[in-house]
């Protein structure tokens, strides 16, 4: 089993790492909300140098009355998914707000780092591909090894016979 043998594993992945990249993007932290409002407030906070924790409780405190519910999610996000210039992306600064492209509220995100082409995944990042494409690989050569101790062999006989009898 994959999960079991590190080694290969660790094997695997070296020889076949180009299949298992980052694509060039960036880490940061997406903030999402119904109310534009809310997130552009969250964005002056941010370029104005407050920490991202006492950002949010200011505009939860400056809209307590709208009912405010900034949603935020952290992860690494490739280029193609950031509805706004790839220029205008920089580390420690906020997207502007942008509309969300499934139709439903606003969104901005709060960029920590910029990867301007695309990287290999270290094994840690890639590991469930990486294993899930090793069990494969493992499955295959249990197949040829099989194929090679017991090849298929076909009664010519045995088998005229079956036609005949279908027919």
């Amino acid at each position: 089993e994959a999960s079991a043998d590190s080694a290969g594993l660790k094997a695997f992945y070296e020889k076949n790492q180009d299949k298992y990249k980052w694509s060039a993007g960036v880490e940061g932290t997406l903030f999402y909300a119904d109310n534009k409002a809310a997130l552009e407030r969250l964005q002056h906070y941010i370029d104005q140098g407050e920490d991202v924790q006492v950002a949010l409780d200011k505009v939860h405190q400056d809209l307590s009355s709208a009912n405010v519910d900034i949603k935020s999610q952290s992860g690494r996000y490739p280029f193609s998914q950031i509805p706004v210039a790839k220029e205008s992306l920089a580390a420690h600064k906020t997207t502007t707000v942008f509309p969300n492209p499934n139709g439903t509220g606003y969104g901005m995100i709060y960029v920590s780092k910029v990867y301007p082409n695309d990287e290999l995944k270290s094994l840690d990042d890639a590991k469930g591909f990486v294993m899930a494409d090793y069990q494969d690989y493992l499955e295959k050569q249990w197949e040829q090894q099989l194929m090679k101790k017991y090849p298929l062999k076909i009664n010519d006989r045995v088998l005229k016979k079956v036609e005949d009898q279908v027919n």
